[in-house]
């Protein structure tokens, strides 16, 4: 199923993140990067992530340029989840193909 990383949530935002941190395994539940501190937040210092709030939530700041905001990346409801598409978008694409069993773990 191909699913667009602007609605992204639950399993299958952190299954996409775990395709970038390598920590999937093939029928397992994905770690809970967007919904676990211990588990997601060490990611905002990892990739050097700004989160600030915007028109409907959070998002990731991708660049500074004079004082203004450069780029943003798709929104997300909380600061986790908001990193979790920045870090797909910019690693995987807009769009990405989700495995069944992903979905279906649901």
């Amino acid at each position: 199923m191909w699913v667009n990383v602007e609605v992204m949530a639950g399993r299958v935002l952190d299954w996409a993140v775990g395709q970038i941190e390598g920590t999937n395994a093939e029928g397992k539940p994905p770690l809970p990067y967007s919904t676990d501190w211990a588990t997601g937040g060490y990611l905002l210092d990892k990739y050097k992530l700004d989160v600030v709030t915007h028109t409907y939530g959070f998002c990731v700041v991708d660049d500074w340029g004079h004082g203004e905001i450069y780029k943003l990346s798709p929104e997300g409801e909380t600061y986790l989840i908001a990193a979790g598409r920045h870090l797909v978008c910019a690693n995987l694409g807009d769009r990405l193909k989700v495995p069944e069993w992903v979905t279906s773990l649901e």
